[in-house]
């Protein structure tokens, strides 16, 4: 429970991996995603007025609004921002302003789940500021409601990875994810070029509204992989894990959201001894993640950056959102 209220309140959330289930989890297909230990800070001060001052390095300057203003047009500038506060806003009576800071140990073109972080972080931090009392549950449901006036398509994943932490089992709908206990060691590479995920969406939207029962059947698949690949993390068989992988690879690459990028850096983790490597997340740019044991890691590094791939140091977390 989040039981804080103070003058001063720091949010702190990290970051997430899809595993397993992309695009199929936004048509309610089971998925397993990852938090990673890049973290996401929102910092969170009263003031002795009615303005709020937002501060992030994701803005080229500072934003200020007020109560009111929130309740009315989201801002085209920090959208998941301004979606949160509105959230979180019909929730509390006292319209004290306040100064927001928010930093992020992750850059935005990774994929990592920033939008997610910063709109639960938002609302995490000022639930915690003005003393209301949320379960990880009922911030869930407030992060998600928040992220679909944003995203009307969303699944939600992100924001269980970052709330609940660890390694997820989760399905549009649900009240929480089912935690993993464990911790595959996983490379992430970014492959140089930043993804349109709202894109990558669409464009496979219109392959399921021309072939739908192509599409459908992909997804099917795609769910049997996330249900053997669940019982794989849960008996440690990372083995069978990374094998798993490189099928959901190749379901990805059947719905069009690969590059030739990130299939040459599959390719070249696993020549060099991934047990799997595939996209994570939207595809058409972004991260891969390549599963490796202590003895290929450095090979697989290597292989990697000789091939023009940037490595993310991360890796998972058990820790989801915590109030300080």
């Amino acid at each position: 429970m989040i039981r804080i209220n103070n003058q001063s309140v720091t949010a702190t959330l990290p970051g997430k991996l899809m595993l397993i289930g992309e695009h199929a989890a936004v048509y309610g297909f089971p998925c397993l995603a990852a938090a990673v230990d890049k973290k996401l800070t929102v910092k969170l001060n009263k003031r002795t007025d009615g303005n709020i001052i937002i501060r992030s390095d994701s803005f080229k300057e500072t934003l200020q609004s007020d109560w009111q203003k929130i309740t009315g047009k989201i801002e085209p500038a920090g959208q998941y921002l301004t979606a949160a506060l509105r959230t979180v806003s019909a929730l509390i009576s006292d319209k004290t302003g306040m100064d927001m800071e928010i930093k992020s140990g992750f850059s935005g073109r990774y994929g990592l789940g920033s939008s997610a972080a910063v709109t639960a972080g938002t609302i995490a931090g000022v639930a915690a500021l003005f003393g209301l009392n949320l379960s990880k549950e009922e911030l869930f449901k407030l992060a998600y409601r928040s992220i679909l006036t944003v995203a009307e398509d969303a699944s939600g994943y992100d924001a269980a990875s970052v709330i609940f932490g660890g390694v997820i089992y989760y399905k549009k709908g649900d009240s929480k994810p089912e935690k993993i206990d464990a911790n595959p060691n996983l490379l992430v590479c970014y492959s140089g070029s930043k993804a349109d995920t709202v894109e990558m969406v669409r464009i496979v939207a219109g392959k399921m509204n021309s072939h739908r029962k192509a599409v459908l059947k992909i997804f099917e698949s795609t769910a049997e992989l996330v249900e053997q690949a669940r019982q794989s993390l849960i008996s440690h068989q990372y083995d069978i894990f990374g094998k798993l992988m490189n099928f959901s690879q190749d379901y990805l690459e059947d719905l069009g959201v690969a590059t030739p990028k990130l299939n040459e850096l599959i390719l070249k983790a696993r020549k060099a001894g991934a047990l799997g490597a595939k996209i994570s997340g939207a595809g058409g740019g972004d991260c891969l993640i390549a599963l490796v044991d202590g003895r290929n890691s450095p090979k697989v590094v290597q292989a990697l950056i000789e091939a023009g791939g940037e490595i993310v140091d991360t890796a998972i977390t058990s820790k989801g959102v915590s109030i300080s």
